[in-house]
């Protein structure tokens, strides 16, 4: 036993006896000196660690925002100079489209001008269709001279001042046998409404193996106003509502004493209430594109014809 005793010596402090304690009860080995890492951070340095960071975090923050303010001062800027530009850019558009209406109006009515000119110009002719190419150039005035001796009296006829007879081409959509129109250019007005009137009663006059027609001589201008007028003229035709074309680009109506001048489908539609008619909106006729161009006839379709002489006072100044 003594010498497990003093085995184990090491393993007491000495004071076992004393305190009556069990020899034999081992007791905890002393702290060692070496340092051991410590486990945990003291509160304070890790308080202050996170305010740093949070200090670096607001640092940042603040410098994002004083970015994102200059970007958003530098677009709104931009966008207010846009914007700027934007209504600038509205007013001038504006104005242009009330130059382009100006100049659209100004232009339809230099067209207006420009047809009643040249419709002027032409006041004195006829256009003559039906006359076969094979009537020689230097036979065309004898040949109109008996087309005339047999339309109005003789007299009348030899006073008819004709200043110039031409053939024009060929309209490019008529059938291949057809032969160009002749223009008679009348030195007189009255020779030319007369010689209409006497060929009102029918739209074709046989002569020499010819079927002839007669039309006024218009512009292409005022022919295609006529054409886009034709809705119109039907629906009064269809009423039995009498019309004349009037000087240029005017359709004139006389209805129980009352005139109304037409000078566009607008006012055409806006006259309708006016004539009893339907108010349903009338459009401008387009011609397809294999339609040939129409004529205007002076007269409704008759079994034959039966020359009129004219009055004796519609030749009194020209057979004196």
């Amino acid at each position: 036993m003594a010498s497990l005793h003093g085995g184990c010596s090491d393993f007491t402090d000495g004071s076992s006896s004393e305190d009556g304690g069990d020899p034999m009860v081992s007791m905890p080995n002393p702290p060692s000196t070496q340092a051991q890492p410590p486990t945990k951070t003291p509160i304070p340095v890790t308080m202050e660690a996170i305010g740093a960071l949070m200090a670096d975090h607001h640092k940042k923050i603040a410098d994002d925002v004083v970015l994102l303010r200059e970007d958003i001062k530098g677009i709104t800027n931009r966008l207010g100079a846009v914007e700027a530009t934007s209504t600038n850019h509205t007013s001038q558009i504006a104005d242009l489209l009330a130059a382009i209406r100006d100049m659209q109006q100004k232009t339809r009515q230099h067209e207006q001008q420009l047809a009643a000119h040249e419709d002027k110009s032409r006041r004195n002719n006829i256009k003559l269709r039906g006359v076969a190419d094979s009537v020689p150039e230097a036979e065309l005035p004898h040949f109109i001279r008996r087309l005339l001796t047999e339309l109005l009296n003789p007299k009348a006829a030899k006073a008819t001042i004709l200043e110039e007879i031409f053939r024009i081409p060929r309209p490019a959509k008529a059938p291949p046998a057809a032969s160009g129109d002749l223009i008679l250019q009348f030195q007189s007005f009255r020779d030319r409404k007369v010689i209409l009137e006497v060929v009102r009663a029918q739209p074709t006059y046989p002569f020499e193996g010819m079927t002839l027609s007669f039309y006024a001589d218009l512009s292409d201008g005022t022919l295609a106003w006529r054409r886009s007028m034709s809705p119109f003229t039907a629906l009064l035709r269809l009423h039995q509502i009498r019309y004349r074309w009037g000087p240029g680009r005017t359709l004139i109506i006389d209805k129980e004493g009352t005139k109304h001048v037409i000078q566009d489908m607008q006012e055409a539609t806006g006259t309708l209430g006016l004539l009893g008619l339907p108010t349903e909106p009338l459009a401008p006729a387009t011609p397809s594109a294999g339609q040939t161009r129409p004529h205007r006839r002076y007269s409704a379709s008759a079994p034959e014809f039966v020359p009129r002489r004219p009055p004796a006072d519609s030749y009194a100044k020209a057979t004196t």
